[in-house]
């Protein structure tokens, strides 16, 4: 990879943990103004989708980081995977917070869709990186 895709790598994905992974394990992730106008059913549709989407991005962004065909783009998948549970288990010790085992299923989802769709626009800046 070049040096301008690991910048970008690093621009999209560190950031976006951060406020990933703060969002996730705090007690009210939601104002109460925005949630308030949501019903049950949506606001659950709407919580799960952020999910899924939340970590496509992540596990999209961290391939344009880490450099390709090596061990540690393994392991920073990996560490993804880990993540998704280890925020799960974090909730469940939050106020107004619960963490369930689906929701990881929709987590590891995300990342393998991530994972996919990446593949298509990462390989063709691998090719021309070797």
């Amino acid at each position: 990879m070049t040096r301008t895709h690991s910048l970008w790598g690093h621009l999209l994905f560190w950031p976006a943990l951060a406020v990933w992974t703060w969002k996730l394990v705090e007690p009210n992730p939601v104002p109460e103004a925005v949630g308030d106008y949501l019903d049950a059913p949506l606001k659950f549709l709407i919580a799960k989708s952020l999910h899924f989407s939340g970590y496509a991005f992540l596990a999209f962004a961290l391939g344009i980081w880490v450099p390709p065909r090596q061990r540690p783009l393994l392991l920073a998948f990996t560490l993804m995977l880990f993540h998704g549970v280890a925020t799960e288990v974090i909730q469940t010790m939050v106020p107004n917070r619960s963490g369930r085992p689906v929701d990881v299923m929709i987590d590891w989802a995300g990342i393998a869709t991530g994972v996919a769709v990446g593949w298509r626009f990462w390989k063709p800046l691998w090719i021309r990186t070797n």
